[in-house]
């Protein structure tokens, strides 16, 4: 039986992790039931990574591989464990509310090594170097990789009745429409659909213009779960194109009030075996 020595991050075994599949993975972390220490683990993580050097490449786009490399030596268990657990295991299994305002910071839409960095050190989002190469994206989740490189098919249903442009803030695709989608992608209960907040995906979306779209994407564009208005937060990211921007509400939530966040966090060699594919 696993026995927790201390509310310190260094005192915890992620070593554990570090040479586990992704299925052991997910026992692992429930047999350390690693999403029960949230309210200071979370910040422990966040404030430990901000304190890494961050390495550049000449067009001044941050380098995640060199960063890596830089910072996490090759006999260092520890600190590839928990890259492990940041990376690679769902974030349900290491936030266990992710809906809940004082863990929003640490869900699915937010890059916890990015965000370390632009939470202490005012580094935004666009300044990271992001490739197309599938699994080198080495300091983001798996998810969250595959909406940021993610290329929307060009043989989209006609009639839309707007103008399909990929580069535009969300995706280019109006308030009104996405609204729609929401209504088409969200379960529906009797004659009512589900809450925005209370679903973390679309489904049923495949005739529609995101078909085939990683499930994240539609969480975004459509502002559901915690890409809510009164959920978000400006950790997240919001939008495929401008990780930085949060899109202007698709509906009108001056009604709803913005819960209040107590927020008090505390004052990568050549490629990588250790690449695996995940869910979120």
């Amino acid at each position: 039986m696993f026995t927790l020595r201390s509310n310190r991050i260094e005192d915890f075994p992620f070593e554990e992790y570090s040479e586990l599949n992704l299925s052991d993975l997910q026992e692992q972390a429930q047999e350390h039931h690693l999403n029960s220490y949230n309210s200071w683990m979370l910040p422990q993580i966040v404030a430990h990574l901000a304190t890494w050097q961050l390495y550049y490449r000449d067009n001044g786009k941050i380098c995640q591989q060199q960063t890596l490399t830089k910072n996490i030596n090759s006999d260092d268990w520890w600190s590839r464990g928990l890259w492990k657990v940041i990376t690679k295991l769902k974030r349900s299994s290491l936030v266990k509310h992710q809906i809940d305002p004082s863990s929003t910071n640490y869900s699915a839409l937010v890059p916890l090594y990015w965000s370390a960095h632009k939470r202490y050190n005012g580094i935004n989002y666009s300044q990271w170097s992001v490739s197309q190469e599938p699994n080198t994206n080495w300091m983001l989740e798996d998810s969250l990789a595959e909406v940021l490189t993610w290329e929307i098919d060009p043989d989209i249903p006609p009639g839309l009745g707007y103008d399909w442009d990929t580069d535009q803030l969300s995706c280019g695709i109006p308030g009104w429409r996405l609204l729609e989608l929401r209504q088409i992608g969200l379960p529906k209960t009797g004659t009512k659909r589900d809450n925005p907040t209370s679903n973390w995906c679309l489904r049923n979306t495949r005739l529609t213009e995101l078909k085939d779209a990683p499930k994240l994407l539609t969480t975004m564009l459509a502002q559901i779960w915690v890409a809510h208005p009164t959920l978000r937060t400006q950790l997240m990211i919001l939008d495929p194109n401008y990780w930085d921007q949060m899109p202007a509400p698709i509906i009108d939530t001056d009604i709803f009030k913005k819960p209040v966040v107590k927020d008090n966090p505390l004052p990568w060699h050549e490629p990588s075996p250790w690449a695996k594919t995940a869910s979120v």
